[in-house]
C-alpha cells in the first residue's frame, strides 16, 4: 500500500490529462502523445477492473462517493458507516439527501446551515432532487474516506445525524421515525453549530 491506499487502485489512476490543454475540435484524445499508446496502459485498465470488480461500482463513482463521505464526516472511525448508509440507500432507491451536496450547490463553506428552502435548489449536485450519485465529486478527500468508498461497513443503517452532543459525531437510525427522533434531539442542541464551526 502507498499512503494506506491498495497499489493497484493508484496505478489504475489515470493522471495523464493532469495540467494538460483541453483538446481542440475533431482532436482524437485517446491515443498517447504522438498517436502512441501509452506503455502499460494494458495494465492499468487490468488493475482498474480488478479495483471496479471488488468495490462493485467503476471507480469513478468511487471517487464521487469518497468526496461524499469526506464532506459527512470528519470522524473517520464513521466513515465506513457513513459509506454503508449511503450504499443501502442506492441499492433501495433512495435519494440520497446528503446535506453537503447542496451546501456545494449553495456554493457555500462546509460549515453553512442548510434551510428546508435550500433543499429546493435546482442543481445537478443537489441529492435532495436528483437520483443516485451527483455527476462528480463535491470535494477533495483522504484515503480514509477512499477506502470507506471501495469497502462500505455493513450497516442496517438508512439514516444519520450530528450527534446533539455536539462532537462531530453521528447518531444512526434504521427508520424514519428513529431519525426524526435523532433530528430533533440535534435541533433541541442548538444545531451545534457554534461548536462546529472552525
Amino acid at each position: 500500500t502507498v499512503n494506506g491506499l491498495p497499489e493497484e487502485l493508484l496505478a489504475s489512476v489515470d493522471t495523464s490529462a493532469v495540467n494538460e490543454p483541453a483538446l481542440e475540435d475533431g482532436e482524437d484524445g485517446e491515443d498517447g502523445e504522438n498517436g502512441q499508446e501509452a506503455e502499460g496502459d494494458d495494465d492499468a485498465d487490468a488493475d482498474a477492473e480488478e479495483v471496479e470488480a471488488s468495490a462493485g461500482r467503476p471507480i469513478y463513482d468511487a471517487l464521487v462517493l469518497a468526496s461524499l463521505i469526506e464532506r459527512e464526516t470528519r470522524v473517520d472511525a464513521e466513515r465506513g458507516m457513513v459509506a454503508g448508509v449511503i450504499e443501502n440507500r442506492l441499492e433501495e432507491g433512495m435519494r440520497l439527501q446528503i446535506d453537503a451536496t447542496v451546501v456545494y450547490a449553495m456554493g457555500a463553506g462546509p460549515t453553512a446551515i442548510v434551510l428546508l428552502d435550500d433543499l429546493e435548489i435546482d442543481h445537478p449536485h443537489n441529492t435532495y432532487q436528483i437520483d443516485g450519485l451527483p455527476p462528480t465529486p463535491i470535494a477533495g478527500f483522504g484515503a480514509a474516506s477512499l477506502r470507506a468508498s471501495l469497502d462500505p461497513d455493513d450497516v442496517p443503517y438508512r439514516f444519520y445525524v450530528l450527534d446533539a452532543s455536539c462532537d462531530g459525531s453521528h447518531v444512526f437510525a434504521e427508520t424514519g421515525e428513529e431519525h426524526q427522533t435523532n433530528v430533533e434531539a440535534f435541533r433541541e442542541a442548538g444545531r451545534c453549530q457554534e461548536e462546529l464551526d472552525p
